[in-house]
């Protein structure tokens, strides 16, 4: 009895040594994340926001969202796409390394105080195991700007600090635009002559990015640049506005270019039966009745709206089950390692139980 109290001493102790191996292993695998940017900045100026990521592993992959209002600042530059106040940031390490930084470029837009958070991060190591689920959030304020003309800061002596060359909201007569118009998108924020930064945002479908600008005074010499032709991402055309007597201001425009479709969507055919008898079905109203083209557009929208939703759901639902047998999977093998325990101590105590049986009756033989 002796010999199977140590048996299964040992074995226990055996389960606690691998139960407390496994956890630390999981509990070392952990990373945070930080947000850095500057605690205030005024309108119409750029600033930089720095995504930072740090692990007790390598990390080989980094997926994230990064939520702002986008009627505070606009996403300028950088490593992420997307549109609404949301960018999809995907960075991938080339090394391995314990801590990856990913920098992104804003303007701000109006004043107030804005919130960047993430959401629906995730860092992997580089054979693909997840790592954590780690979350951040930091705040900053926009303060009003544009009330000073730059030209006076820049050379106080020139006859343009003087109020005679400001009409009564302060705005000068040289070396300013009277207006710009894009031919695609819209100025963010609202055109003013003293805003000098503005966001456009395009469709994918938008090659050539055209802008007009009208300088309020006719002394004023205009200068474009930049290229019209938008690369996959964008473009920056700035306009110079000038004269001889040293007002001199650039207006600068970032033009952001939607991501493209994915082509899978372009060349999807129905999956069904029943997508086929909807589209012929619809075929046959819109037939019937013209006047129901936009009713029918709008239902194909919406199916097409449901169906993407559908597949969404799907990958998040796959994402969860996998993280979720990454959990299990160490209780998993705790419980097997018990369960051969318990198998081992019975067999050994009727093995035991056997051989006293054994004993007493070859003792009882000999007494006779």
């Amino acid at each position: 009895m002796t010999y199977i109290k140590r048996f299964s001493a040992l074995m226990i102790v055996i389960v606690i040594v691998a139960a407390l191996r496994i956890t630390a292993v999981k509990a070392s695998a952990e990373a945070s994340a930080f947000i850095s940017l500057p605690d205030s900045v005024s309108a119409g100026e750029s600033f930089e926001v720095r995504l930072s990521f740090d692990a007790d592993t390598p990390i080989g992959l980094i997926e994230t969202d990064l939520v702002f209002s986008d009627s505070l600042a606009a996403f300028t530059g950088g490593s992420a796409y997307g549109s609404g106040g949301v960018i999809h940031v995907k960075e991938v390490s080339d090394r391995e390394s314990l801590n990856m930084s990913v920098p992104l470029t804003f303007t701000a837009i109006a004043p107030g105080e804005i919130t960047f958070s993430l959401s629906n991060c995730r860092i992997s190591s580089p054979d693909g195991t997840p790592i954590s689920v780690p979350s951040a959030s930091s705040v900053m304020t926009v303060a009003a700007g544009g009330a000073d003309d730059p030209a006076e800061s820049d050379e106080p002596g020139l006859d343009q600090s003087s109020q005679s060359d400001k009409d009564e909201n302060g705005i000068p007569y040289h070396g300013v635009l009277k207006s710009i118009t894009v031919y695609e998108g819209e100025l963010i924020p609202e055109f003013s002559p003293l805003i000098y930064d503005y966001v456009v945002k395009v469709g994918h479908d938008v090659e050539v990015f055209e802008v007009d600008a009208e300088r309020r005074s006719e002394e004023d010499s205009i200068w474009f640049d930049g290229s019209k032709k938008l690369s996959e991402t964008g473009t920056v055309r700035t306009i110079r506005v000038y004269d001889d007597n040293g007002h001199d201001n650039t207006y600068r425009i970032v033009v952001q270019r939607a991501p493209a479709p994915e082509e899978s969507s372009d060349n999807e055919e129905p999956s069904s039966q029943e997508e086929i008898s909807s589209n012929t079905a619809a075929a046959v109203v819109t037939t019937a009745s013209p006047q129901a083209d936009t009713s029918e557009e709008e239902e194909i929208s919406t199916d097409s709206g449901s169906s993407l939703s559908s597949r969404a759901s799907s990958s998040s639902s796959a994402s969860g089950m996998s993280e979720l047998r990454q959990k299990l999977m160490p209780w998993l093998i705790i419980i097997l390692i018990v369960l051969i325990l318990a198998l081992c101590i019975i067999i050994i105590w009727i093995k035991n139980k056997s051989e006293r049986k054994r004993r007493k009756i070859k003792s009882s033989s000999g007494k006779r």
